[in-house]
């Protein structure tokens, strides 16, 4: 899908290496398995939520209103896990906050993008109870 007012040079790059991609995020994952299960299982059972997390995200979750959100904070909670002893409350609390951050990102992205998403009929959060018409970014 070309989208106006991204890098189209980019997108078509991405597009025609998927294959690539892939392997580069699969030989990623493998590695970050080895080194986790040097250090416990409880990092591998992070790396496996947030490895599940990403991919339902990227292949359903973001295309729900709200949803995408959601996502995105427990992406974020799976991804501060990792650096984060379970029974460590100040830990947590940042964790938390991590959480909070990734959901105004995604917020933020997904307001960003409502006008490309929605002429692409994609129904994120931003498209469904955004703006009718997106402000436009002004210069600086």
């Amino acid at each position: 899908m070309r989208a106006e007012g991204r890098d189209v040079a980019r997108t078509r790059f991405l597009a025609e290496h998927v294959a690539s991609g892939w392997l580069g995020a699969v030989g990623l994952l493998a590695i970050a398995a080895a080194v986790a299960a040097l250090h416990g299982k409880g990092l591998l059972v992070v790396l496996a939520a947030n490895t599940v997390v990403i991919v339902l995200y990227s292949r359903w979750l973001k295309r729900h209103p709200g949803v995408d959100i959601l996502a995105m904070a427990t992406w974020g909670t799976t991804m501060a896990l990792v650096g984060c002893p379970l029974d460590h409350r100040v830990g947590l609390r940042l964790v938390g906050l991590l959480a909070l951050l990734c959901m105004v990102t995604e917020g933020v992205q997904v307001i960003r993008d409502a006008e490309t998403d929605a002429r692409a009929g994609l129904r994120t959060t931003a498209v469904v109870f955004g703006l009718a018409s997106p402000p436009r970014p002004r210069g600086c």
